[in-house]
């Protein structure tokens, strides 16, 4: 079974991103380990999660509900929910080696 950061890191990570506190779950592992994941992350072959939540505030503002690391089509990518002001929830997919937004579509 693949654990989780959140699983990993204790009862609840909170992380202050560009001057925002966000109390998320932080990432989830979808398809890959977090052995993998970190791996990745540590090597710098993909970004941070601190560096995706910087780009999704910059790109669509508002609460961070989920955040998952997968392998789409052979190319790593974050996929990200987001809750904005009015409470609308958007879907988001990063590249996750340039945090290029891939896509950004309203959840309905």
């Amino acid at each position: 079974m693949k654990k989780s950061l959140l699983a990993q890191r204790g009862p609840l990570f909170i992380g202050a991103v560009s001057g925002v506190l966000l109390a998320t779950s932080t990432i989830a592992l979808a398809d890959l380990s977090y052995t993998e994941v970190r791996k990745l992350q540590e090597t710098g072959q993909v970004l941070p999660e601190v560096r995706i939540l910087e780009i999704v505030k910059q790109t669509r503002p508002g609460e961070v509900t989920g955040l998952e690391l997968e392998r789409k089509h052979g190319r790593l990518v974050y996929e990200v929910e987001v809750r904005d002001a009015q409470w609308q929830e958007w879907d988001l997919v990063l590249d996750a080696v340039s945090g290029e937004v891939l896509k950004e579509k309203r959840d309905d």
